[in-house]
């Protein structure tokens, strides 16, 4: 051996290079797995978005005074279980010309649950909704449904 320049790497220095090189790509790995957990989280919320609005579109025509709770089916096996609850006391409507209205209405609060097949909660979505049912119907000599300036004998305008 001369006393010359040494080619090539040491023990040493190839043992620290590759330390580096390990912790950088732990790093990598781990900046992998954060983005990996986001996109399932993602995924997460657009399908739980989708659930809700498809069980939203199911009670868009419900009435909770007629139907406070109940069940409907959707796709892929689910079903849509929602609960109705009243928040405030029945009123009267207004109707015209009398200014009594032939409805009695309240507004519900509405939770509908969306299940999988095995029961498991996939989706819960809640809103306010207002409710109605026919008022029983008066006779017609009733000072509510008579039109102001008719004898109570006169027929009514509504065909009453």
């Amino acid at each position: 051996m001369s006393g010359g320049a040494r080619e090539g790497f040491s023990l040493i220095e190839a043992i620290v290079a590759l330390v580096i090189a390990a912790l950088c790509l732990l790093a990598i790995f781990d900046l992998q797995q954060t983005f990996v957990k986001g996109e399932e989280r993602a995924e997460h919320a657009l399908l739980v978005s989708g659930l809700q609005s498809d069980a939203s579109a199911l009670m868009v025509d419900l009435n909770p005074s007629e139907q406070p709770t109940g069940v409907a089916p959707m796709a892929a096996g689910r079903r849509l279980q929602w609960t109705s609850a009243p928040l405030t006391g029945p009123r009267q409507g207004q109707g015209y010309p009398t200014g009594a209205g032939r409805f009695e209405v309240r507004l519900y609060r509405v939770q509908g649950d969306v299940l999988a097949a095995d029961g498991q909660l996939l989706a819960r979505v809640a809103f306010d909704r207002v409710g109605w049912r026919p008022v029983v119907a008066a006779s017609a000599s009733s000072p509510a449904l008579r039109t102001p300036g008719l004898p109570s004998s006169a027929p009514h305008p509504a065909g009453g």
